[in-house]
């Protein structure tokens, strides 16, 4: 049974920054690689960013709700998100051959997913925690496509009328889906970044980034 604390409105600063360093320690516990708090000011938006879910379109846009065009509109969530005080954003360090060269292995299965599933994992279970310490509002971004990782063969169960997600309680939606510049960010926070695809040459490692925002 999940222990719970009696909900404050709004929380004292002090005690929402003691709570923040626990999260955020949290975070690498879980297995993040560097994680830092930031203010909701440090989020850095960009229409570019969802725009490259489209040129070149990757192949799970519209597939899911958690992708675009699905996924709410970056003018919204950035309405939302500057309403929050504080943010946990995170990264995980991936060997550079998770995300460079072909996309599946040898036995079909995506690449990327393993690390695309853990950064949902971090996002899911810190904002979880952060939910039940009285952060009801609390929110989680991950990156990559949640239907590669919880329903790849099947279709979204929750872009069809009636139905919810499968994975609701695990799936995250994407930092570049909702318009977020995450590569942006964790070069301001003084972290190395590569840009990975297919073609990339030799990188010491991939990134996978996410954030949750805590008030």
């Amino acid at each position: 049974m999940t222990k719970v604390r009696k909900f404050e409105y709004p929380k004292a600063e002090a005690a929402l920054l003691q709570d923040l360093e626990e999260y955020r320690k949290y975070a690498l516990e879980l297995g993040a690689s560097e994680a830092v708090i930031i203010k909701s000011g440090d989020l850095i938006f960009d229409p570019r960013v969802r725009l490259k879910c489209i040129y070149p379109k990757c192949r799970w846009y519209g597939t899911n709700a958690h992708c675009p065009p699905y996924a709410p509109d970056p003018e919204r969530v950035q309405a939302a998100l500057a309403r929050f005080r504080y943010g946990i954003l995170y990264r995980i360090r991936v060997p550079a051959e998770d995300f460079t060269g072909s996309y599946n292995d040898p036995g079909g299965r995506s690449r990327p997913a393993k690390w695309q599933k853990l950064n949902c994992q971090i996002a899911s279970l810190v904002e979880a925690r952060a939910f039940y310490d009285g952060y009801c509002l609390a929110l989680g971004f991950a990156g990559g496509p949640c239907k590669s990782i919880f329903c790849p063969e099947g279709r979204c169960a929750a872009i069809i009328p009636g139905q919810g997600c499968r994975a609701a309680t695990r799936a995250r939606s994407s930092l570049e889906g909702a318009g977020i510049y995450a590569f942006a960010m964790a070069a301001r926070a003084g972290w190395d970044i590569y840009p990975c695809g297919p073609n990339t040459g030799e990188v010491p490692f991939g990134s996978a980034l996410g954030l949750v925002m805590i008030d």
